[in-house]
Protein backbone atom coordinates (compact mmCIF):
# COMPACT_ATOMS: atom_id res chain seq x y z
CA UNK A 1 0.00 0.00 0.00
CA UNK A 2 1.25 3.45 -0.81
CA UNK A 3 1.41 6.40 1.56
CA UNK A 4 -1.60 8.13 0.01
CA UNK A 5 -3.81 5.06 0.58
CA UNK A 6 -2.50 4.76 4.12
CA UNK A 7 -3.48 8.36 4.87
CA UNK A 8 -6.91 7.88 3.32
CA UNK A 9 -7.49 4.66 5.30
CA UNK A 10 -6.54 6.45 8.51
CA UNK A 11 -8.99 9.27 7.73
CA UNK A 12 -11.83 6.77 7.28
CA UNK A 13 -10.88 5.15 10.58
CA UNK A 14 -10.76 8.48 12.42
CA UNK A 15 -14.14 9.50 11.00
CA UNK A 16 -15.64 6.14 11.96
CA UNK A 17 -14.29 6.33 15.50
CA UNK A 18 -15.39 9.95 15.90
CA UNK A 19 -18.94 8.76 15.27
CA UNK A 20 -18.83 5.33 16.94
CA UNK A 21 -16.21 5.29 19.70
CA UNK A 22 -18.76 5.55 22.50
CA UNK A 23 -20.79 2.70 21.00
CA UNK A 24 -17.79 0.35 20.89
CA UNK A 25 -16.26 -1.67 23.69
CA UNK A 26 -13.18 -3.85 24.00
CA UNK A 27 -15.10 -6.93 22.84
CA UNK A 28 -15.99 -5.11 19.64
CA UNK A 29 -12.32 -4.27 19.18
CA UNK A 30 -11.35 -7.93 19.49
CA UNK A 31 -14.00 -8.84 16.91
CA UNK A 32 -12.64 -6.19 14.53
CA UNK A 33 -9.17 -7.65 15.13
CA UNK A 34 -10.50 -11.10 14.18
CA UNK A 35 -11.94 -9.71 10.95
CA UNK A 36 -8.67 -7.90 10.23
CA UNK A 37 -6.67 -11.10 10.77
CA UNK A 38 -9.01 -12.90 8.38
CA UNK A 39 -8.57 -10.24 5.70
CA UNK A 40 -4.81 -10.26 6.23
CA UNK A 41 -4.73 -13.98 5.41
CA UNK A 42 -7.46 -13.86 2.73
CA UNK A 43 -6.56 -10.86 0.62
CA UNK A 44 -9.15 -11.58 -2.06
CA UNK A 45 -12.10 -11.81 0.35
CA UNK A 46 -13.62 -8.55 -0.88
CA UNK A 47 -12.58 -8.86 -4.50
CA UNK A 48 -16.21 -9.18 -5.69
CA UNK A 49 -17.01 -5.85 -4.07
CA UNK A 50 -14.56 -4.12 -6.41
CA UNK A 51 -16.35 -5.31 -9.56
CA UNK A 52 -18.63 -2.70 -11.13
CA UNK A 53 -21.05 -5.26 -12.62
CA UNK A 54 -22.00 -6.69 -9.21
CA UNK A 55 -25.20 -5.04 -7.98
CA UNK A 56 -25.27 -2.91 -4.86
CA UNK A 57 -27.77 -5.32 -3.28
CA UNK A 58 -25.37 -8.23 -3.84
CA UNK A 59 -22.49 -6.20 -2.40
CA UNK A 60 -24.64 -5.30 0.59
CA UNK A 61 -25.47 -8.99 1.06
CA UNK A 62 -21.76 -9.90 1.02
CA UNK A 63 -21.03 -7.20 3.59
CA UNK A 64 -23.88 -8.49 5.79
CA UNK A 65 -22.49 -12.03 5.60
CA UNK A 66 -19.03 -10.77 6.55
CA UNK A 67 -20.36 -8.73 9.48
CA UNK A 68 -22.39 -11.69 10.70
CA UNK A 69 -19.46 -14.12 10.37
CA UNK A 70 -17.35 -12.00 12.73
CA UNK A 71 -20.29 -10.76 14.83
CA UNK A 72 -19.28 -7.18 14.03
CA UNK A 73 -21.21 -4.08 14.94
CA UNK A 74 -23.86 -2.94 12.48
CA UNK A 75 -22.15 0.46 12.54
CA UNK A 76 -19.40 -0.96 10.36
CA UNK A 77 -21.88 -1.66 7.59
CA UNK A 78 -22.20 2.03 6.75
CA UNK A 79 -18.42 2.35 6.62
CA UNK A 80 -18.10 -0.67 4.30
CA UNK A 81 -20.88 0.64 2.04
CA UNK A 82 -19.19 4.05 1.91
CA UNK A 83 -15.95 2.38 0.84
CA UNK A 84 -17.85 0.46 -1.86
CA UNK A 85 -19.65 3.61 -3.04
CA UNK A 86 -16.38 5.53 -3.28
CA UNK A 87 -14.59 2.62 -5.02
CA UNK A 88 -12.21 2.23 -2.09
CA UNK A 89 -13.26 -1.14 -0.68
CA UNK A 90 -9.69 -2.30 -1.37
CA UNK A 91 -8.77 -0.16 1.68
CA UNK A 92 -11.00 -2.12 4.08
CA UNK A 93 -8.16 -4.12 5.64
CA UNK A 94 -6.12 -0.98 6.20
CA UNK A 95 -9.11 0.91 7.58
CA UNK A 96 -9.74 -1.90 10.09
CA UNK A 97 -6.08 -1.87 11.09
CA UNK A 98 -6.23 1.90 11.64
CA UNK A 99 -9.44 1.54 13.67
CA UNK A 100 -7.70 -1.01 15.90
CA UNK A 101 -4.65 1.20 16.37
CA UNK A 102 -6.52 4.45 17.00
CA UNK A 103 -9.05 2.81 19.35
CA UNK A 104 -6.20 1.44 21.46
CA UNK A 105 -4.57 4.87 21.71
CA UNK A 106 -7.82 6.66 22.56
CA UNK A 107 -8.81 4.10 25.21
CA UNK A 108 -5.28 3.55 26.58
CA UNK A 109 -5.35 -0.20 25.97
CA UNK A 110 -3.16 -2.68 24.13
CA UNK A 111 -4.04 -5.96 22.45
CA UNK A 112 -1.44 -8.60 23.17
CA UNK A 113 -1.04 -11.93 21.43
CA UNK A 114 0.15 -14.22 24.20
CA UNK A 115 1.55 -17.45 22.83
CA UNK A 116 2.76 -20.25 25.03
CA UNK A 117 3.91 -23.78 24.41
CA UNK A 118 1.30 -25.08 26.89
CA UNK A 119 -1.90 -23.76 28.39
CA UNK A 120 -1.54 -21.12 31.09
CA UNK A 121 -3.10 -21.32 34.54
CA UNK A 122 -4.74 -18.41 36.38
CA UNK A 123 -1.56 -17.54 38.30
CA UNK A 124 0.49 -17.42 35.08
CA UNK A 125 -2.09 -15.16 33.46
CA UNK A 126 -2.05 -12.80 36.46
CA UNK A 127 1.77 -12.59 36.42
CA UNK A 128 1.79 -11.89 32.67
CA UNK A 129 -0.92 -9.24 33.00
CA UNK A 130 0.96 -7.46 35.77
CA UNK A 131 4.21 -7.63 33.80
CA UNK A 132 2.57 -6.16 30.71
CA UNK A 133 0.78 -3.43 32.65
CA UNK A 134 3.99 -2.48 34.47
CA UNK A 135 5.86 -2.15 31.17
CA UNK A 136 3.15 -0.47 29.10
CA UNK A 137 0.96 1.41 31.60
CA UNK A 138 -2.01 0.34 29.46
CA UNK A 139 -4.99 -1.90 30.06
CA UNK A 140 -4.23 -5.26 28.43
CA UNK A 141 -6.57 -7.15 26.11
CA UNK A 142 -5.01 -10.61 25.85
CA UNK A 143 -5.45 -13.06 22.99
CA UNK A 144 -4.15 -16.45 24.12
CA UNK A 145 -2.77 -19.04 21.73
CA UNK A 146 -0.95 -22.34 22.09
CA UNK A 147 2.16 -22.36 19.88
CA UNK A 148 3.98 -25.70 20.04
CA UNK A 149 6.78 -24.28 17.86
CA UNK A 150 8.01 -22.35 20.92
CA UNK A 151 8.99 -25.80 22.28
CA UNK A 152 8.88 -24.36 25.81
CA UNK A 153 8.30 -20.79 26.88
CA UNK A 154 6.18 -17.78 26.10
CA UNK A 155 5.88 -14.96 23.57
CA UNK A 156 4.08 -11.66 24.22
CA UNK A 157 3.44 -9.44 21.21
CA UNK A 158 1.48 -6.32 20.40
CA UNK A 159 1.77 -3.84 17.56
CA UNK A 160 4.77 -2.16 19.17
CA UNK A 161 6.03 -4.54 21.85
CA UNK A 162 7.65 -7.99 21.68
CA UNK A 163 8.96 -10.06 24.53
CA UNK A 164 9.90 -13.70 24.08
CA UNK A 165 11.52 -16.25 26.31
CA UNK A 166 11.44 -19.64 24.65
CA UNK A 167 13.61 -22.55 23.60
CA UNK A 168 12.89 -21.58 19.99
CA UNK A 169 14.42 -18.13 20.56
CA UNK A 170 17.40 -19.56 22.40
CA UNK A 171 18.06 -22.01 19.56
CA UNK A 172 17.88 -19.16 17.03
CA UNK A 173 20.33 -17.11 19.11
CA UNK A 174 22.70 -20.06 19.37
CA UNK A 175 22.50 -20.63 15.62
CA UNK A 176 23.29 -16.95 14.98
CA UNK A 177 26.26 -17.11 17.35
CA UNK A 178 27.58 -20.23 15.64
CA UNK A 179 27.37 -18.48 12.26
CA UNK A 180 29.44 -15.60 13.62
CA UNK A 181 32.08 -18.03 14.90
CA UNK A 182 32.59 -19.59 11.45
Amino acid sequence: MNIKDSIIAKRYAVAYLNLSLEKLDNEDLLKIRGAYDFLLNNRQAFFLLTLPNISLSDKTYLIDVFLKKFNLSIYLKDLFLLLVEQNRIYLVKDVLKAIITIYQVRRNIMIFDISSSDSLDKNDIDVISKFLYKNTKNEILPLYKIDKSLIAGIKLQSGSFLWEYSIKKQLASTKKLLYKLR
